[in-house]
């Protein structure tokens, strides 16, 4: 009888992932700092699963192991997660998005989907801001993410700024992710599964497997 384990993994990674991934991992210029740590932890596997899709994407070198400084840091620029190309229908949606969600049509003025920043570096400038903004709106969902248990009236604030998060700032939130995968381009249309990833270094643990993993790591 074959010892070898049953995969099940059955997730797959796509641009959303590969950008809430960037988001948890990166500063606001969109740096991901070299950390060591130990590769067995969910922490450790959590990165070498990001690792691994990066490379997948042709972000990083297939040959880059995990615990290993990538230069000073992962992607020398904010411009590390933006592809050469973009097709038209992907900026057509973003001018759309963004013209919806505009006081002034003024602004707009001159442009169209066609002429919408064509310029590189116009790209990463865009980029690099609506980054910046967006994870100041990652910064407000996590800041209660590290408390375990609380008095009722921290309850209260925590259930009350909890629920105006969702129902106000979450739906802006979608749009601006939407902005900047929309801007991410080409390389991140292929949709890869786990089982995909496992030739580019990624860990052979499910999910279920990683959750008991946290639980004994947190008693």
């Amino acid at each position: 009888m074959s010892n070898k384990k049953e995969h099940k993994l059955d997730g797959v990674w796509d641009a959303r992932r590969v950008l809430y991934n960037v988001l948890f991992y990166a500063d606001e210029e969109g740096y991901i700092k070299y950390v060591a740590g130990d590769a067995e932890s969910t922490d450790g596997i959590e990165r070498q699963r990001f690792l691994a899709a990066l490379k997948a994407y042709g972000k990083i070198g297939k040959d880059v192991l995990c615990g290993c400084e990538i230069g000073p840091r992962i992607g020398d620029q904010c411009g590390v997660w933006i592809s050469k190309t973009r097709s038209k229908e992907k900026m057509k949606e973003l001018f759309e998005l963004l013209r919806q969600n505009m006081y002034h049509d003024f602004i707009m003025l001159g442009y169209d989907a066609s002429n919408f920043l064509k310029e590189e570096h116009d790209r990463l400038s865009f980029f690099r801001k609506l980054f910046k903004y967006r994870k100041e709106l990652y910064a407000l969902d996590m800041i209660w993410s590290g408390v375990l248990e609380c008095s009722r009236p921290m309850g209260m604030v925590i259930e009350s700024t909890d629920f105006l998060y969702r129902k106000h700032i979450r739906p802006a939130c979608d749009v601006i992710d939407r902005m900047l995968i929309l801007l991410m381009g080409d390389d991140f249309d292929k949709t890869f599964t786990e089982e995909e990833l496992i030739p580019f270094g990624y860990p052979d643990v499910t999910d279920d497997e990683l959750y008991q993993m946290s639980l004994k790591e947190e008693w």
